[in-house]
């Protein structure tokens, strides 16, 4: 007889923003870790040698994670945090008469492409990790209730989660769910512009009133995430 298997506290973390999601379950999870990493970064780490030195080889956040940073508010952190780059950069002006070719092309993947940023090597783990929790666990009862009852999944985690399940069987039983969640956006985004049309304006907006912005999350993952 095969031991049962624990379940521990990702387990429970992915399984409450399954029931609690409005949109992308994987998506919210992915959203509240790097709030919460740049919570964090803010609140503890702004001195902190390795951070700085970390963010020195990337030139700084990319850009969609440099939006995140900006979005917590803290003027005095985020101060500290970028006096770094911009004295940096001062001196790469400094230097760019006499570098060579092959530096100055360098010089420019690393301030525009930000190879290396932190929060993306945090983020991808991040992901990593939610998704092998829910693949794990998919076809237990209550994960399974629950994926079926919430409002489903974007399209780029679910080609992560697919590829992620090994059984064919497994990887079947997920495009039956999500394909009947889709259905139900495609019914939804219909109803809307039906409404639109002049002769049945006067009826009633139902739960496609959003459909439009739920169709642009699921199809493009949440925002800035991707």
């Amino acid at each position: 007889m095969s031991r049962e298997r624990e379940k521990h506290i990702p387990y429970y973390v992915v399984l409450d923003a399954l029931k609690q999601s409005q949109g992308c379950f994987l998506c919210s999870l992915e959203a509240q870790s790097l709030d919460n990493y740049f919570e964090t970064l803010l609140y503890e780490h702004v001195n902190d040698p390795d951070v700085r030195k970390n963010l020195k080889i990337s030139a700084g956040y990319c850009n969609r994670h440099a939006s995140r940073l900006v979005k917590q508010g803290d003027s005095f952190g985020t101060s500290i945090l970028y006096s770094d780059h911009v004295e940096r950069f001062l001196d790469e002006i400094e230097n760019l008469i006499v570098s060579r070719r092959r530096s100055e092309k360098t010089k420019r993947e690393i301030w525009c492409n930000h190879v290396g940023c932190p929060a993306c090597s945090f983020q991808f783990e991040t992901r990593r990790r939610h998704i092998e929790v829910f693949t794990e666990w998919f076809d237990e009862s209550e994960m399974l209730d629950a994926f079926h009852k919430g409002t489903g999944m974007c399209i780029p985690h679910f080609f992560d989660a697919y590829f992620s399940l090994t059984k064919k069987e497994k990887r079947e039983q997920l495009c039956s769910i999500v394909r009947k969640k889709y259905e139900e956006l495609r019914d939804d985004l219909r109803e809307l512009q039906r409404k639109n049309n002049w002769r049945f304006s006067r009826e009633p907006v139902g739960k496609e009133r959003d459909s439009w912005k739920r169709a642009v999350d699921f199809v493009a993952g949440g925002e800035g995430l991707f």
